[in-house]
């Protein structure tokens, strides 16, 4: 649970809704911000998945490149496990 919490509070940097906030948004475009970060999470929470996976199970070994052509749910099990045993 501490990984994954750090590596959402690393993308705190990536924020739509940070850097519009520094901007001065006003309140009722606050939403807006914050479903672009939203979707943004759950859009890179496959690939957190499988790192966290790998650090505890294979702890020292890469993850492959991220496959474009896959869905959410076919990135983690490809990326974590399937081809845990190459690496």
């Amino acid at each position: 649970m501490t990984q994954l919490g750090i590596g959402v509070a690393a993308l705190n940097r990536e924020s739509s809704f940070q850097a519009a906030y520094e901007r001065g948004i006003k309140k009722s475009e606050y939403w807006t911000h914050t479903l672009d970060d939203c979707l943004n999470l759950i859009a890179k929470l496959p690939a957190l998945a499988a790192r966290i996976y790998r650090n505890i199970y294979k702890p020292g070994s890469s993850l492959p490149p991220i496959d474009k052509n896959l869905d959410l749910v076919g990135k983690f099990p490809i990326s974590a496990i399937l081809l845990s045993e190459h690496a």
